[in-house]
């Protein structure tokens, strides 16, 4: 029964991803919110980045797994630009997405302690397909006798950022074109803009100070597509003595999480988080997990390394 799952499963996935260009999800998307706003590298005074990995529904055979690395920082002593990298690659079954994104952002200062940033990104999308590894009925299929080649293709996404002592919130469109491989005389890679395929993501947080020792750090997020249910996240987590982290978070689609971070020292922080998913999938599957580094580096010491609540 699992090897047919498996199996399933490899279809299905391989089916959607020469479709359309799949989103991928962080558990911890609130700990290094550049990952998914480029908007939000606006909010650091300081070079900084984060690395993470990715491992989901272990278990499955050719299960996601996603790895991803971004670094940025504030241009000239006014640090109303900031500039960043992003390169993520995304790997489900037998398929390799790539992508690799510069980022720009304009930070305003709209009140005494409030800020808003507006940011953009373009990306190279590089797809790639083992169809070898497929099994197929004909043994000398010609469609599956050999791997694709990669497929470059461009993308752009946008985003606006606003936060203030103790909170924060955003919202933007991680890809704004659809990225497909197309079946023809031969493989071809495609993009076009689709907005029936647009991904919209709002995300906000907020810092309750509970006592001298303990921090309630809460933040949520929202995405939507057309033709796809409405998901929603919520995250909680009590933060002890500014170094120690623990919570929970819950997704509308079935998954409870569990989150651990540490201050390791000012400037790296590292976040580990496990997600259970409460459907069919977790009765097969022993979860996901997800473990991130931050870094934040600051050459005059005065300045403090965190302006916006990072949880």
């Amino acid at each position: 029964m699992k090897k047919l799952l498996c199996f399933l499963f490899l279809n299905v996935f391989f089916s959607l991803s020469m479709v359309s260009q799949n989103q991928y999800h962080l558990s911890q998307f609130m700990m290094h919110q550049p990952f998914i706003n480029p908007a939000a590298q606006g909010s650091y005074n300081n070079l900084n980045g984060a690395v993470f990995y990715k491992t989901q529904w272990t278990n499955f055979a050719g299960a996601p797994e996603i790895a991803g690395f971004n670094i940025n920082g504030p241009l000239g002593q006014a640090q109303k630009s900031s500039l960043g990298l992003t390169m993520v690659k995304d790997k489900i079954g037998i398929n390799n997405n790539y992508d690799v994104s510069g980022n720009y952002s304009y930070r305003l200062k709209t009140g005494e302690k409030n800020y808003l940033v507006l940011g953009v990104g373009a990306s190279l999308m590089m797809m790639q397909s083992n169809t070898s590894e497929i099994h197929t009925i004909m043994a000398s299929d010609p469609v599956f006798s050999g791997n694709t080649k990669v497929f470059f293709m461009p993308n752009f996404k946008f985003g606006a950022y606003f936060y203030a002592h103790r909170f924060y919130a955003g919202i933007t469109t991680p890809n704004l074109l659809k990225n497909r491989i197309t079946f023809g005389n031969e493989l071809q890679g495609s993009t076009e803009f689709d907005s029936k395929n647009i991904h919209l993501y709002i995300h906000s947080g907020y810092q309750f100070i509970l006592n001298s020792d303990l921090d309630l750090m809460t933040s949520i997020i929202a995405k939507n597509v057309s033709g796809a249910p409405l998901q929603l996240g919520i995250n909680s987590q009590l933060l002890y003595k500014k170094k120690i982290g623990f919570g929970t978070a819950y997704r509308t689609s079935k998954e409870l999480t569990l989150l651990v971070n540490y201050q390791i020292i000012p400037e790296l922080k590292m976040g580990y988080a496990y997600d259970l998913n409460l459907g069919t999938i977790g009765l097969y599957s022993n979860g996901t997990h997800e473990i991130m580094l931050i870094y934040n580096i600051v050459a005059d010491k005065k300045i403090p390394i965190i302006e916006v609540p990072r949880f």
